[in-house]
């Protein structure tokens, strides 16, 4: 039996993700990236982890539209 690993490109996303932009879980997920995967990206340096279901490229830096458009979190921006 042998098995495969699932492949997976961060850069597709990169091209989608917009300077200072706050990626809620939602969002995360319709670009294939689940929570489990967001958590190790995290771990792995891609992504920081901004609180609960909230993540930003790592050393971006937030804008204050971005958090405040994002209804079901309190962000410290």
């Amino acid at each position: 039996m042998s098995t495969t690993a699932e492949k997976f490109s961060f850069k597709p996303m990169l091209a989608v993700v917009l300077s200072g932009e706050t990626l809620d879980v939602q969002w995360l997920n319709e670009h294939g990236v689940g929570a489990l995967r967001a958590s190790q990206l995290a771990q792995a340096g891609w992504l920081t982890h901004l609180g609960r279901g909230a993540y930003t490229l790592h050393g971006d830096t937030l804008k204050r539209e971005k958090c405040l458009a994002l209804p079901c979190l309190a962000l410290p921006c």
